[in-house]
């Protein structure tokens, strides 16, 4: 009887700790999807008359300029005619990059002593100082980003979309 009564206990138990991590799940990706939506809106508010060529999500590798002690993030990397523009996600962090500010765009599989399977798209840039300083994303279609970010720095219209 008391063999009946503990296996009832632990499967009241691991339904009940189902149960509550699948509503975490739930809404986490909920909060998530809401992160991306505000970010995307927001991006699309500083556009103002600008050409859009593409938005992508993204994680954020870091600025050289910030060391190596410095959060990764989520957030969403999109390009218009004059800028590269970042907005993480959380905490809210934005940069702005303008495209004449850009002296070399690579592919490197690592930035600031981080790394993945995959190359990254590293950018080059002077900051608004003057100051030489480099970030990097990690971005699904990283050749086709730097191949239309070397396009638009040197004057010529970006290859099409595949």
């Amino acid at each position: 009887m008391a063999g009946v009564r503990d296996s009832v206990v632990i499967m009241v138990v691991s339904l009940t700790t189902l149960a509550f991590l699948a509503t975490a799940v739930v809404c986490l990706r909920a909060w998530i999807g809401r992160l991306y939506r505000e970010a995307e809106q927001d991006m699309r508010g500083h556009m103002g008359g600008e050409i859009f060529y593409g938005m992508e999500p993204c994680n954020f590798f870091g600025q050289l300029s910030r060391g190596h002690a410095q959060l990764r993030g989520n957030g969403l990397l999109a390009l218009t005619d004059k800028y590269v523009r970042f907005r993480m996600l959380y905490p809210q962090r934005r940069l702005f990059i303008p495209l004449d500010a850009i002296t070399a765009v690579s592919t490197p599989r690592s930035f600031l002593g981080k790394g993945m399977g995959k190359g990254l798209l590293r950018i080059d840039f002077r900051s608004g100082e003057g100051k030489e300083d480099a970030c990097a994303f990690l971005v699904r279609s990283n050749l086709r980003w730097a191949e239309t970010l070397e396009a638009l720095i040197s004057g010529h219209e970006p290859p099409p979309a595949s």
